[in-house]
């Protein structure tokens, strides 16, 4: 299913992203069916609303650095 899904996505031209992602072995799945984007506790584990911005800040002032 998921890698059908992905398939279709691209036939349509159209980005897919999976949720969910929790263990490496889903992650490298999700990479052969050609899903890129992804979200779950594997990646990264949920950030309570209020740090949200202040996560969102540092991580554009980290690029800039890098960029510069």
């Amino acid at each position: 299913v998921v890698r059908s899904i992905a398939s279709l996505g691209r036939a349509l031209g159209i980005t897919v992203a999976a949720e969910g992602i929790e263990r490496r072995e889903e992650r490298e799945a999700l990479r052969q069916f050609g899903c890129k984007y992804g979200q779950g506790h594997f990646l990264g584990r949920a950030i309570p609303g209020e740090d949200t911005l202040r996560y969102i800040q540092d991580h554009a002032r980290s690029r800039e650095r890098k960029h510069a």
